[in-house]
């Protein structure tokens, strides 16, 4: 995957704001 791990953390928290996970890169398309 292109994410790292701290986003892929961060991606299980479906309802934290994306700003949590340190990109501009959408948490739609990291659970995607």
């Amino acid at each position: 995957m292109l994410v790292s791990s701290r986003h892929l953390r961060l991606a299980t928290f479906d309802h934290e704001p994306i700003e949590f996970a340190g990109g501009p890169t959408p948490d739609r398309r990291i659970r995607d």
